[in-house]
């Protein structure tokens, strides 16, 4: 079931938006949270929970054609990205000066990755 990004926004973007790749074939993309946080014109904020290859720069150029203004991304920021959060990670600068035991207790071998990498 393919709904256009145009009709997503209408709906609230409650269920998933299809949005045409660079070849132009559709694909299905679902939003789980869809979040204004911030409004001072012509600047607004928001989150969203998406599937991963959603095109969160397409998403804002929908919005912005919707509501007749236009729009881009001036920041993206993604905290999360399967298993792998923003929460846990460390400054390189604090990085480079953990003592040895703590550094080596941090690292992840290929194996353990390719692991947590796999689908469930």
């Amino acid at each position: 079931f393919l709904i256009t990004c145009h009709t997503c926004i209408e709906a609230d973007l409650s269920n998933s938006f299809s949005l045409c790749s660079k070849a132009g074939s559709s694909k299905n993309y679902s939003i789980f949270q869809y979040e204004f946080s911030h409004y001072k014109a012509p600047i607004a904020r928001f989150t969203v929970r998406c599937t991963k290859g959603t095109y969160v720069r397409s998403l804002a150029h929908e919005l912005g054609m919707r509501i007749g203004c236009g729009a881009h991304l001036k920041h993206l920021h993604r905290t999360q990205s399967g298993a792998f959060d923003v929460s846990k990670a460390i400054r390189l600068e604090t990085l480079c000066h953990l003592p040895d035991e703590e550094l080596l207790g941090r690292l992840m071998t290929i194996l353990d990755l390719t692991r947590l990498l796999q689908p469930a």
